[in-house]
C-alpha cells in the first residue's frame, strides 16, 4: 500500500522483548525476554546485499491498523494474538524528510505498537523504529534497559530519544563487546 504521509512514526529501544518472539521462549522465563543487539538497524551490504535497493534492515512495531495491513504472521518469525498478526512480513519506507531523502528501509515487523501508546490508537497508521539509543523515556511503556541480560543501560538506550537523528552523538555507546559495538553500528547507522 502506498501510505502517501499517512504513515507516522517514532523510534525505540526499551530493551524489552518482541511480542512477536514472545511464545518462541520456552520455558518461558521473563529475565531473557529482552531484545537482541541484532534487532539494531543493519547495513544490508554486510550481509549479502539489499534486495530491492534499501540502505537499511530494520525490525520494529507496528499499531494494530498497520498489522491489519500486512496479514498473516509469516516466515517463521513468531505469532502476535493481540494486534492482528503481521509477525515477520516488512514494509520498505521512505522518509522525504529524513537525512538521506533518497534511502528506503525495510523494516520488519517484530511488535506490537500497544494502542494506548503515543500515535498508535485505533485506526493510525503508525510504525515504531527498532534504534539502539533512541527511547524516549517520556514516552516509552516498557523500558527495561539495565536489567540483567540487556545489553544498554537505560540511560544509554536513550541518548537520542529527544534529538532529530542528526543531532544524535551515538559515540556514547561504549564499544567494549561484540553486542555494544552492533548496538552502536546500529544508532549510527539510523
Amino acid at each position: 500500500k502506498d501510505w502517501h504521509g499517512s504513515l507516522h512514526s517514532t523510534h525505540y529501544w526499551d530493551c524489552s522483548g518482541q511480542g512477536c518472539d514472545a511464545l518462541n521462549l520456552q520455558p518461558w522465563d521473563r529475565s531473557r525476554y529482552v531484545s537482541p543487539p541484532e534487532y539494531a538497524p543493519m547495513d544490508p551490504a554486510t550481509y549479502g546485499g539489499s534486495l530491492y535497493g534499501e540502505k537499511i534492515w530494520m525490525t520494529g512495531a507496528t499499531s494494530d491498523a498497520v498489522s491489519d495491513i500486512l496479514g498473516p504472521d509469516a516466515n517463521n518469525c513468531g505469532s502476535d494474538n493481540g494486534g492482528g498478526g503481521g509477525c515477520g512480513q516488512c514494509l520498505m519506507v521512505k522518509n522525504h524528510q529524513a537525512n538521506n531523502k533518497d534511502w528506503s528501509i525495510v523494516i520488519m515487523r517484530k511488535n506490537r505498537c500497544p494502542p494506548w501508546s503515543h500515535g498508535c490508537g485505533e485506526g493510525q497508521f503508525h510504525m515504531d523504529f527498532a534504534v539502539p539509543g533512541f527511547d524516549n523515556l517520556a514516552y516509552s511503556t516498557a523500558n527495561v534497559c539495565g536489567n540483567p541480560g540487556t545489553t544498554l543501560s537505560k540511560q544509554q538506550s536513550s541518548i537520542c530519544g529527544g534529538v532529530k537523528p542528526a543531532d544524535c552523538n551515538c559515540g556514547q555507546i561504549p564499544t567494549h563487546t561484540a553486542a555494544l559495538r552492533r548496538m552502536r553500528e546500529g544508532c549510527e547507522l539510523f
